[in-house]
């Protein structure tokens, strides 16, 4: 049963349409993540969904009733609190703000200062936080009010991996707790350990709703093509591999590599030897690879493969590969 509702909506930022009529739905006790590159529309959404401004077309509603900014906690990568204030008092200014009392927020800041694994720190000033205990603070905050829904955005950028598993197992015990979670990310693997639920961003678009599982069911038949040349200059080896088959659209490279997606890695394999031997190039090494969810989007990200209908298709293709 649709906990929220976001039917429709459009937003523009000054003459650009940010958001392009998107809709989906979230159940009670979610853990959604929201997946997109720069650009794409993720802030926008998370701006909408905890009423910093409201949508020009469509609506977003919380069991069929229009969402109220109380309903939400929200915490983003740039800190929100006082940087000349103590961790308590951080809390208990936030909590004041938030019309507690000052014993229910006193009440309300140990239980989760103990929850967030900042206890012993309450006197601590908050500048002299590491950036780690920064994000809990933040997420301490945002939980003041006892919101139904978490809102958070990147929360994890600039942390180290250790760090960030840190924080999102506590993401993931507040979410079990019963608190609707929504996470937005440019890290899909992220999403593949700590989401039911995922979204699929790009320019304004969704390009699929559904859950981590069955994503990366659906795009098990891709395999990643690795590619090394002596003079490692790929732009002329993918201009020739396109001339054989236009099909092959899905491609990246960094200094060392070029990375190829394909749905027929024989096909591709069987071209590129021959586009070597025509160019009487050296070849490195060829491998092939099974692709993780990160590195799939990593590709799609690289060729802006932004629209529902380009999206269907890269699928399209993958189950008449099958």
């Amino acid at each position: 049963m649709s906990y929220i509702s976001v039917n429709n909506v459009e937003k523009s930022l000054g003459k650009k349409k940010v958001l392009k009529g998107i809709s989906f739905e979230i159940g009670r006790g979610d853990f959604l993540g929201i997946i997109g590159p720069s650009g794409s529309g993720k802030t926008t959404l998370l701006r909408l969904l905890v009423k910093f401004f409201d949508p020009e077309r469509g609506e977003i509603l919380l069991n069929n009733k229009p969402l109220k900014k109380e309903h939400i906690g929200y915490a983003t990568q740039e800190n929100s609190f006082y940087f000349d204030l103590t961790v308590m008092e951080n809390l208990m200014y936030f909590g004041r703000m938030n019309g507690l009392s000052k014993e229910e927020t006193l009440k309300k800041s140990n239980k989760l200062l103990e929850l967030v694994e900042l206890t012993g720190n309450e006197k601590l000033l908050a500048a002299k936080l590491s950036g780690g205990m920064k994000r809990r603070l933040d997420l301490a905050i945002s939980l003041l009010a006892d919101p139904r829904i978490l809102v958070l955005d990147e929360i994890t950028t600039g942390l180290d991996p250790g760090l960030k598993k840190h924080i999102l197992d506590i993401i993931k015990t507040i979410n079990k707790k019963g608190v609707t979670t929504i996470y937005a990310t440019h890290l899909l693997d992220e999403v593949e350990e700590y989401c039911n639920k995922v979204i699929l961003l790009s320019d304004g678009h969704i390009l699929d709703s559904t859950t981590p599982k069955k994503l990366k069911s659906e795009i098990k038949d891709f395999d990643i093509i690795k590619v090394k040349s002596e003079t490692k200059e790929y732009e002329p080896i993918l201009k020739s591999l396109e001339k054989y088959d236009h099909r092959t659209q899905y491609h990246t490279a960094d200094e060392q590599f070029l990375y190829i997606y394909t749905s027929d890695s024989a096909r591709d394999v069987q071209n590129l030897a021959h586009i070597f031997m025509t160019k009487k190039e050296e070849l490195v090494s060829i491998d092939i690879e099974k692709p993780s969810l990160q590195k799939i989007f990593d590709i799609l990200k690289k060729n802006s493969i932004c629209t529902p209908k380009e999206y269907q298709k890269m699928k399209n293709e993958a189950n008449r590969n099958n």
